[in-house]
């Protein structure tokens, strides 16, 4: 193997790290769906009124949703190494839309949170803060983080998936269900919580693709490898000593 090409410690620390975002965004997304509480799609005081008994679960559940998200801007750096040549423009495109879309999304999450467990406060004028809170929820400028955030995200994920299908790098089904996550995240803005947990789940495919991340064979490309081809495998490498096989991808 050309030396450039040999991974080194710094490698597997980096690979590392992101196949461990991977794996445990969908964890700490699912955590904060089971966590949520009702929160009225309203405004003002009868919005406060509703939500101030359970401020603190509130707070902590958009907290974690924040973290999630967050890991999900992270982990798509890990996802779009599963597609380096084959589908690699499409998952390229995703992870710039991904990132994007999981730090706006996060830090409108919480600071949703922590604004509404700030004004619910009982120490505080509640008529008062609840005109401050009808003011908030008509800012189209406030609404901008969760357009870009949300939307970003679902486009992003679906790119990802439709980049990791052509790449044919891991199986069908791991694409299909990040696309299907991605999907299902614009609908998961719901009250319900086992809707909210049941949207998420998909996104469990990604403890899958962090596995996937974690190998290192499935992100090294050697020089001269043909543009078909994204990863090689270890068997691959057994099968290829003396015959010159292993460099080339062969589908699930």
């Amino acid at each position: 193997m050309n030396p450039s090409t040999t991974p080194t410690s710094s490698d597997t620390v980096r690979r590392l790290f992101l196949a461990g975002t991977t794996v445990l965004a969908p964890v700490v997304l699912l955590l904060s769906a089971a966590l949520a509480v009702d929160d009225p799609d309203t405004d003002g005081r009868a919005h406060l009124d509703a939500v101030a008994g359970d401020r603190d679960q509130l707070f902590t559940s958009n907290a974690l949703a924040a973290l999630g998200l967050a890991m999900l801007a992270i982990a798509a750096s890990g996802v779009v190494l599963l597609a380096r040549r084959r589908g690699g423009a499409l998952a390229t495109a995703g992870w710039i839309l991904t990132t994007i879309g999981g730090i706006s999304a996060a830090s409108a999450v919480f600071l949703y949170g922590a604004v509404i467990h700030a004004v619910t406060d009982s120490r505080l004028d509640r008529d008062a803060m609840g005109a401050l809170d009808s003011q908030a929820s008509n800012s189209g400028r406030i609404g901008i983080a969760f357009v870009v955030g949300f939307l970003g995200l679902a486009l992003g994920l679906l790119l990802l998936a439709a980049g990791l299908w052509r790449a044919r790098t891991v199986p069908l089904w791991m694409a299909g269900l990040l696309g299907l996550a991605a999907v299902l995240l614009v609908f998961s803005d719901t009250d319900e919580t086992w809707q909210q947990v049941l949207l998420v789940s998909p996104l469990l495919v990604l403890v899958g693709l962090g596995v996937e991340i974690a190998r290192g064979d499935r992100t090294i490309v050697l020089p001269g490898t043909p543009d078909d081809a994204s990863t090689i495998t270890d068997h691959d490498r057994a099968d290829g000593q003396g015959h010159g096989r292993g460099l080339l991808h062969r589908s699930r």
